[in-house]
């Protein structure tokens, strides 16, 4: 079995089959929350006061687009788009469903295989919500 390289290693984990956490800094002084985790605030390039957590499993879908011409070891056609969570951060990924997709509709945060054969990348993907998301 051929190991399976990680989509931005540092910007998600995954907690098991099916669960996914996206991680973010979050600056200690502007209180801005920046996906995915970097070095400095880009707000106020603060350094020192910066925390890692997670972004919430749901956000809603801001736009998206099917892709039909692929790279090598992608299926197409296949969807991406543009999720935004609460906290004001808009995640770039792969969908799930391209044929039932609609602008707004509620996402949620899944593991996912972005590209197969000789060198298979895993990583993020956003999927509909199929039933109302638990209250926090």
């Amino acid at each position: 079995m051929t190991d399976t390289t990680l989509l931005r290693p540092d910007a998600w984990q995954q907690d098991g089959p099916d669960r996914v956490r996206l991680l973010a800094t979050r600056c200690g002084r502007c209180k801005t929350l920046t996906f995915p985790p970097a070095p400095s605030c880009p707000a106020c390039w603060e350094r020192d006061q910066l925390t890692i957590e997670s972004l919430p499993k749901h956000g809603a879908l801001h736009s998206f687009t099917i892709v039909h011409t692929p790279g090598t070891g992608i299926t197409a056609p296949y969807a991406v788009g543009l999720v935004d969570y609460e906290e004001g951060v808009r995640v770039c990924g792969r969908l799930r469903g391209g044929a039932h997709l609609s602008v707004g509709m509620p996402m949620e945060t899944i593991p996912g295989s972005i590209r197969e054969g000789e060198n298979p990348l895993s990583g993020w993907m956003f999927q509909a919500v199929t039933k109302s998301p638990e209250p926090l």
